[in-house]
């Protein structure tokens, strides 16, 4: 770890609003569609689109400096923007306090553990209610700018959470990051995007990033297939010459993972040397024998692999 920019908290709203909540989430969140079991689409429920003043906001998890741990750029020296809310909740994300805000939350999750198959026992250790008004605030786009800059690293990892939720506040930042207004030349940012793929870029974005990361979720992630997989979106990215696509092996559902993950590839059309396995996990010792076996299946069809280099070097600590 370099070095963290902790972010000061103020109130914002989740970003899958409960039935009873969704007075309290707006101007937050536009309503989205219902799937067949009358639960709301958390992708379509977009925070910020077309929200008047806020645009010039982003709802801030936190920004710190470190070295990309994951990917085809593993080492290299980075800025971290990581955006708050997600709009699908897997239960082996390690940053559970970008998302998991309410109780209602928490007991779907260990809903699905359940139905996984997961004991109790064997719950990760972060899986709890985290305090909103502890976790994000709504900071202006001019003042993330600045922080960045204030690094000087001119490499940017945005993350999340969920960033493409606030993909239109992102485009007038990272036109900033790239093009230097306002300084004697120009900035150079390389800019990389942390995605589930769920969401579609706009036209708008697409000139700012120079790499996309995407991680479409597994069925073991315990995302239901109506959210995770959005065919518009794994389209439109999987047609982007300067995509990868990292799926997250489990060891609990490691063969049906490798079929899905063959599945997906065959009906996107994404080249093997585009995907990037990595094996779920964040205790060090474990890590090194699952990206071991993974290796193997690498090898015989031409994935890359990727270890979690921050876990290796820092543990499962925030800010890394």
């Amino acid at each position: 770890m370099l070095e963290t920019s902790p972010i000061p908290s103020q109130r914002f709203t989740e970003g899958v609003p409960r039935d009873e909540d969704v007075s309290a989430t707006e101007p937050y969140i536009k309503r989205g569609i219902r799937d067949e079991h009358g639960s709301q689409n958390p992708v379509d429920a977009m925070l910020y689109e077309e929200n008047g003043g806020r645009k010039h906001l982003l709802l801030l998890s936190e920004i710190f400096s470190s070295v990309q741990g994951e990917g085809v750029n593993l080492g290299s020296p980075s800025v971290f923007l990581r955006l708050a809310v997600c709009n699908l909740h897997c239960w082996y994300c390690d940053t559970k306090y970008t998302w998991l805000y309410s109780e209602k939350m928490l007991q779907s999750v260990r809903a699905e553990l359940g139905e996984l198959g997961v004991d109790e026992s064997k719950f990760p250790s972060d899986l709890r209610v985290y305090e909103r008004s502890a976790e994000a605030r709504e900071v202006p786009i001019k003042e993330v700018e600045s922080r960045i800059r204030a690094f000087e690293i001119k490499h940017l990892v945005v993350t999340g959470g969920e960033p493409m939720l606030q993909q239109s506040q992102l485009v007038p930042l990272l036109r900033e990051l790239k093009n230097g207004s306002g300084y004697n030349e120009k900035s150079n940012f390389y800019v990389e995007i942390e995605t589930n793929g769920s969401i579609k870029p706009t036209e708008e974005i697409l000139p700012f990033v120079d790499q996309w990361n995407v991680s479409p979720k597994l069925a073991s992630s315990g995302n239901s297939t109506f959210a995770r997989e959005r065919k518009d979106a794994l389209k439109s990215l999987a047609s982007l010459p300067n995509s990868f696509f990292k799926f997250v092996v489990s060891q609990e559902c490691f063969d049906q993972d490798l079929q899905e993950i063959e599945s997906l590839a065959s009906r996107y059309g994404i080249s093997p040397r585009k995907i990037i396995l990595m094996a779920e996990g964040t205790e060090a010792s474990i890590l090194k024998d699952r990206t071991a076996s993974l290796s193997k299946v690498c090898e015989k069809r031409g994935y890359r692999i990727t270890p979690r280099l921050q876990i290796l070097l820092w543990g499962n600590r925030r800010g890394t």
